[in-house]
């Protein structure tokens, strides 16, 4: 059955995204701070609201994390949203540290249902949450620093519609294709480090999604453009026409619909 009502998307900061369908919200990699970082942290008027279970950012429903980088998932800030907030579930990273274990001890002992699936690079996990259908797919971290990362992809099925989340995934073809198996993407986002690599490029052409996002973008302020993004959109000009439309996810709180 196709998927009858929108799924909307709107930018938190950097790679992090509130996701909403039919009343239920996801939030993927949207609580950490950054402020001394190349990439935005969730503003901080708009983050203490959030811990203290305030403002529009309270009470999200599902909590997704692609990996335990400060500028996608800060485990303490997380425990703190979940003891102030109505959380029905989170997904985190199988690997991580000292505060990601404290965690889920929390949510264990507090009965917010917590999934760490434990798979290998280029295996998925598969479950529903709320009114979506979800994939886990294991990945490593991008670039040969961050190889002992283990960054998750998310692939979200609302009725249909399917978005698929890489956060900092690296581009390997082989890993999305056993990962994904028996899946479509209708809209893919991707960092522009993956949008600039062949593979990623190959991997968008396999996956033949009809709409590419790219986010993990510093925001644009006073006209100024980052390096990234200039050359996404140089790329994007040089390879036009392009089989997908190409969305620019960059300023914070910009809502997209799909």
């Amino acid at each position: 059955m196709p998927c009858l009502e929108a799924v909307k998307v709107t930018l938190i900061a950097n790679a992090g995204v509130l996701v909403e369908h039919k009343g239920l919200r996801y939030l993927i990699d949207g609580i950490h701070t950054n402020d001394f970082l190349e990439f935005n942290g969730v503003p901080q008027n708009v983050l203490g609201e959030m811990l203290c279970g305030f403002g529009p950012l309270a009470d999200i429903d599902y909590l997704l994390f692609t990996h335990e980088h400060i500028d996608h998932f800060m485990a303490g800030l997380t425990q703190t949203y979940v003891q102030n907030n109505r959380v029905q579930g989170m997904v985190v990273p199988a690997e991580g540290g000292g505060r990601l274990a404290a965690l889920k001890e929390y949510a264990d002992f507090t009965g917010v249902e917590c999934i760490a699936p434990a798979i290998a690079d280029g295996e998925s996990f598969r479950t529903t949450l709320g009114n979506a259908r979800l994939v886990v797919a294991a990945m490593r971290h991008t670039g040969a620093q961050f190889q002992d990362v283990q960054s998750c992809s998310f692939l979200l099925d609302f009725e249909g519609k399917s978005l698929l989340f890489t956060g900092d995934s690296d581009c390997v073809p082989a890993w999305f294709e056993t990962a994904l198996a028996g899946t479509h993407t209708d809209v893919m986002f991707v960092n522009p480090l993956f949008y600039l690599n062949p593979n990623g490029q190959e991997i968008i052409r396999r996956l033949a999604p009809s709409t590419v996002v790219v986010y993990h973008l510093a925001e644009v302020k006073d006209g100024v453009v980052s390096p990234f993004q200039r050359a996404v959109q140089r790329d994007a000009e040089k390879n036009a026409p392009l089989a997908y439309r190409l969305v620019l996810l960059d300023k914070i709180g910009q809502t997209e619909e799909f």
